[in-house]
């Protein structure tokens, strides 16, 4: 049966009233206080106009600004900076802003500082104590907070370097210019520029001597090293003794017009697989300029396209792909330099240079000198014109290979196969182990796949990582210290990019707990893991803001232990643990095994595809929230998580995972869950159908005149049938809702606007309607208690204050008895806070109704829903 849609309710004369601002006052000594401010923006201004002066570059002026606890900027204060000539560009915190303006002169600005410390009176208070009597301290952004968590070489790198975001893109595009403008005459090699409303990123070549200009520069927001694509792979195993001969291979399901696509994002794809005929409908590098082969070398894109394209990998079925897979290449498999990868190619080609030969070649791949350098350098003397050619070809292969940004490489394939197949699943199997995110903002690679989700409504699937639990202990103690290490590491979070507030990302879990040793295999494994339970390299969250990540889970299998030599303890993959895929090799097996959450995501790709084959019309928050309302945390984690409750020290633990309980910090069992686990695993048959006794009801808000503007709520109602409310057993609502919104890097809030949902019962249409238009626009945490506890459905595994940091939100809640006294309509309640985007937000709004014992209430609800629901309300 397929899922049925609803709609919200369409309400005439809506009245949207919002509560009054009242301000905390925060009154100073306004003469002391002012010249204290005062004397510090003076110092800033002088050193500013030293450090350009010295440097040659425009004379901006940029200032930290550590406010009062509590204090908000109010419009007017806003509004007051900007007629002074200072703009607010960056919200480190609820207490540090920073401000920019345009020339290091700001005559207006010190003048009205100068009225509030002399104390002119305006009205009955000291003019501008409204501004000035809210910040706490004035100090410049400089070089310390440019290049936090830098690693600079003495040698020439990449490097990143992060502008300030301004208000509109000519703004961002402009200030780019001018960067650049500046970095060309300090002769800064300019490799690549990403230019956004979310991110602005210039990537360069330099020696840690010319980062020494790029660090004072005013425009710079901050510098970092480039992200490395990282793999984590163990030792694939091949499948053994299976030929094309003995499988049924038939691609007639494949159809042009109505099947749906998958973009594989890795080292490259395998295209002569044969079980791969037909299915890859195109095939694109998105590597540096030099780089055109587009075949899978390193085996880790073409396991995971074959998981996307299949799901569940079988080495004895029949074999009918329904599903379109797209290349994308933007590595060989892993981060390695340019010139080793030169010298790797020479070997391979038993080629031997010089030490003397080597360092030219170094040099041209710094940048020092040309490549033609190898036609007249003497060092090269002894080789032939046509050797001299050769060496020209393979040092050519490389030059460039890491100047793209990876903005700029995820912008270009969303927009090549997108704009060409309409292609709208990305996925990624990849991270950069190096950035580990330990909370605050995300970075380039995660803001732009939330900005492309935003506006091309397509959806990335992300893996959540690898952790090597033998980097933090003895591989001895890893079955004793599993699973608790996932609470005490703070070298198991999540990597870039799994923390994109718009992607699903995907841990991973164990596939069994029984190995396969063949009787020529000389091992004695020792499984870590049982089927269902987390694998020992999922990493875990949280995501932006503390949200759910990761979304949920799927199998990517597990290593075992072995000991067999001597005691020596290893970590190995085994085919009973593995996860099953295509191989690379045509001259070798079809088939291999291997390990990793990179193998879990493309399953759940494979779902996003199936979902959009059977409903090809709905958005990518539609699908979304129909694969969130599948979910459930497996009972194997529950089990093995509530035994480790029960003798955990809630001290040891990282913070994320405790909270404060009358005075005393305690585990927070919730978020251990949910940071590890997400929502859980998936079910395809509830993903897909409805039942009699199981009715999904789904609204998808695409259209402009539908989605919620800022500060403004919608109201959904959801029959409760007495057929429903009067069954046997347990009665189960699930209610999921999926956004995507706007995103800014250097905003305190990164979502433009935040959306949540309540579902309550036991009030009529017009109580909840008149409750809600007073708390239009406030957070949750500023909200007066609507209504009592009773009448507010919620879960008690996922309760709001956890849900609602996301983007993906679902509740469960279940009753047994007669809910008769509530009525025969509950209502869902999507609510709209802005925080800084004046846009219309989309969304998509599922709700299911199941009872335990089969009652038949797919058609009644059918009928119900049907019919579109009209209310007015008292002005």
């Amino acid at each position: 049966m397929n899922h049925l849609k609803f709609s919200k309710i369409a309400i005439d004369k809506i009245q949207r009233r919002k509560g009054r601002f009242f301000p905390q006052d925060f009154s100073k000594n306004h003469e002391s206080h002012g010249k204290y401010l005062d004397e510090s923006v003076k110092c800033i201004i002088k050193q500013s106009k030293e450090i350009s002066d010295k440097f040659h570059f425009s004379p901006h002026l940029v200032l930290k600004v550590e406010l009062e606890e509590k204090a908000v900027i109010s419009e007017g204060v806003k509004d007051k900076l900007l007629a002074f000539g200072l703009k607010i560009i960056d919200e480190e915190s609820k207490e540090l802003m920073v401000l920019f303006a345009e020339s290091i002169k700001i005559p207006m600005f010190l003048t009205a500082l100068s009225q509030y410390k002399s104390g002119e009176i305006a009205t009955k208070h000291v003019v501008h104590k409204d501004l000035f009597d809210i910040i706490k301290s004035v100090k410049p952004w400089d070089s310390s907070d440019r290049t936090q968590d830098l690693i600079i070489s003495e040698q020439k790198k990449y490097y990143d370097l992060y502008l300030w975001i301004f208000d509109t893109y000519d703004e961002n595009f402009n200030k780019v210019n001018e960067v650049k403008d500046e970095l060309r005459l300090y002769n800064i090699r300019i490799c690549d520029t990403y230019v956004s409303t979310s991110v602005v990123v210039i990537r360069i070549h330099a020696t840690s001597a010319e980062l020494d200009f790029v660090k004072e520069n005013t425009l710079v927001y901050q510098i970092q090293n480039i992200p490395e694509y990282s793999v984590s792979r163990s030792k694939a195993i091949e499948e053994r003794d299976i030929n094309i001969e003995d499988i049924e291979f038939d691609n007639s399901l494949l159809d042009p017009e109505s099947s749906p696509s998958i973009c594989v994002i890795d080292s490259g794809i395998f295209k002569g697989h044969p079980l791969l005929k037909g299915v890859i409908g195109d095939s694109k590098v998105f590597m540096g300029a030099n780089c055109f082969d587009d075949h899978d070398n390193n085996g880790h894109g073409t396991m995971v396209a074959s998981i996307c394209s299949y799901g569940d990998v079988k080495s004895d079925k029949v074999y009918s792909p329904e599903i379109f897979i797209m290349n994308a290449k933007v590595h060989n498999g892993e981060y390695v330099s340019e010139f080793n990868l030169c010298v790797s190619d020479f070997q391979e080609n038993e080629m031997y240079l010089s030490f003397e030969q080597q360092n030219v070649i170094a040099d041209i791949y710094d940048y020092n000198c040309e490549l033609e350098e190898i036609l007249t350098n003497n060092v090269f003397n002894d080789c032939s014109n046509d050797k001299k050619n050769f060496i020209m070809v393979i040092v050519t292969r490389y030059l460039g290979l890491y100047e793209k940004l990876i903005p700029n490489q995820m912008k270009e394939i969303v927009e090549y196969f997108h704009g060409n197949y309409g292609c709208r699943i990305y996925n990624l199997s990849q991270g950069d182990s190096k950035q580990i995110f330990q909370g605050g903002k995300p970075n380039a690679w995660s803001c732009v796949l939330d900005q492309l989700q935003h506006e091309y409504d397509v959806l990335f699937v992300v893996s959540s990582g690898n952790y090597i639990p033998e980097t933090d202990m003895n591989v001895e103690d890893i079955q004793k210290k599993y699973p608790a290490y996932f609470f005490k590491s703070n070298n198991v979070f999540i990597t870039e990019p799994a923390n994109s507030a718009l992607a699903l990302t995907v841990g991973s879990m164990a596939t069994n707990n029984i190995p396969v040793v063949y009787r020529d295999e000389d091992i004695t494994p020792f499984p870590i893991t049982r089927r269902n339970e987390l694998s020992t390299f999922s990493r875990v969250g949280y995501g932006n803001n503390k949200s759910i990540k990761p979304d949920l889970l799927y199998y990517g299998g597990d290593g075992y232990i072995d000991n067999k030599f001597s005691m020596k303890y290893s970590v190995h993959p085994n085919r009973g643990l593995s996860v099953l895929g295509f191989n690379n090799d045509v001259t070798g097996k079809l088939f291999k095994f291997d390990i990793g959450s990179s193998f879990s995501a493309p399953y759940i790709s494979h779902l996003a595809a199936k979902l959009i084959k059977k409903y090809p019309e709905i958005s990518m928050n539609a699908v979304r929230a129909l694969l969130a309302y599948s979910l459930s945390v497996p009972k194997e984690i529950f089990d093995r998580f509530s035994s480790l409750f029960e003798t955990m020290n809630p001290l040891d633990v990282q913070a994320r995972f405790q909270r404060n309980y009358q005075g005393n910090m305690i585990l927070d069992k919730k978020r251990s869950i949910c940071f590890s686990s997400g929502y859980g695993l998936p079910n395809i048959d509830r993903i897909l159908n409805s039942k009699n006794n199981r009715v999904v009801l789904h609204s998808d808000i695409i259209k402009k005149d539908e989605k919620l503007t800022p500060d403004t709520f919608h109201i959904y109602e959801l029959p409760i049938l007495s057929e429903f409310r009067n069954a046997k057993g347990k009665k189960i609502i699930e209610i999921v809702m999926a956004y995507n919104p706007e995103v800014r890097k250097t905003r305190i809030d990164y979502l433009g606007t935040v959306l949540n949902f309540e579902l309550i019962r036991g009030k009529s249409f017009e109580d909840v309607y008149q409750v809600y238009a007073t708390q239009n626009g406030k957070d949750e945490e500023d909200k007066l208690k609507l209504f009592e506890n009773k009448y507010r459905c919620d879960c008690k595994m996922i309760g709001k204050e956890i849900r609602n940091k996301g983007t993906l939100q679902k509740m469960r809640f279940e009753f047994s008895t007669n809910a008769s006294n509530y009525g025969e309509n509950y209502y869902i309640v999507v609510n709209s806070v802005k925080k800084w985007s004046d846009k219309e937000q989309g969304y998509a709004l599922v709700a299911s109704l199941e009872t335990v014992d089969e009652v038949e209430i797919y058609q009644l609800i059918k009928t119900r829903v049907e019919q579109p629901v009209r209310r007015r309300v008292r002005r």
